[in-house]
């Protein structure tokens, strides 16, 4: 059963509702809109990102999810409720030393179409390079799913294990 955003309920005149309405018209969309579907996950291991092609991330640590839309197994994330979510998705990657610059571009994958970041990052030696992009995308239940990818143009590199610069993905349901 997928989850419903809270109806504004109608009051049809000389209408006296029960108190069983009460769950449906207060207390249930009152549940929802103080805990909406929200999804956060984390890759905390070294992931091996090829070159010159869109890999999907591997997230391997949840960290919240509070209506079990995450798929371990895919590594996506399903949607739970209909409606708008944003999408944000930090990408990194380790660059060793030898002062090559490498280009790292973050993209969101909803159902199987890409949606490029416009941002990139130009990693240079020794560090971690880290770019966020964020999007919103229309998702409905059992039908609509939304992953992350990265994309380095040059190199062969890893996935950074570091605390602070591990890739990350929230996804929030935002409205109908």
């Amino acid at each position: 059963m997928s989850l419903q955003p809270p109806e504004v309920p109608i009051f049809p005149a000389r209408y006296g509702p029960a108190a069983a309405d009460f769950n449906a018209w207060l207390k249930d969309p009152a549940t929802f809109l103080a805990a909406p579907p929200w999804c956060s996950v984390r890759r905390t291991t070294a992931q091996a990102i090829p070159s010159g092609t869109w890999t999907t991330i591997q997230f391997n640590q949840v960290d919240a999810d509070g209506y079990s839309g995450w798929d371990a197994v895919n590594f996506r994330y399903a949607a739970q409720a209909p409606g708008w979510y944003l999408v944000t998705l930090k990408v990194a990657a380790n660059v060793a030393a030898g002062g090559t610059t490498h280009a790292l571009l973050p993209g969101i994958v909803t159902t199987g179409i890409l949606y490029q970041g416009n941002e990139s990052w130009q990693v240079t030696t020794d560090t971690a390079g880290m770019v966020t992009t964020q999007q919103f995308v229309y998702l409905a239940p059992g039908i609509d799913w939304v992953a992350g990818q990265i994309h380095i143009a040059s190199a062969a590199l890893s996935t950074p294990t570091a605390t602070g610069q591990q890739p990350q993905m929230d996804i929030v349901w935002w409205s109908v």
